[in-house]
């Protein structure tokens, strides 16, 4: 059980890495997305 949990965290630890990753791609494509993002998806 604790194992598979284990297993778990560290698979989404390298989604959330993977995420970052890829925000800062965006965030280097333009400020101004990261502005349209803000204001029109939330």
């Amino acid at each position: 059980m604790a194992l598979s949990l284990d297993v778990e965290e560290r698979r989404f630890k390298a989604l959330y890495r993977d995420l970052c990753k890829w925000a800062d791609k965006v965030s280097i494509v333009g400020k101004d997305g990261i502005r349209r993002w803000k204001a029109g998806w939330w």
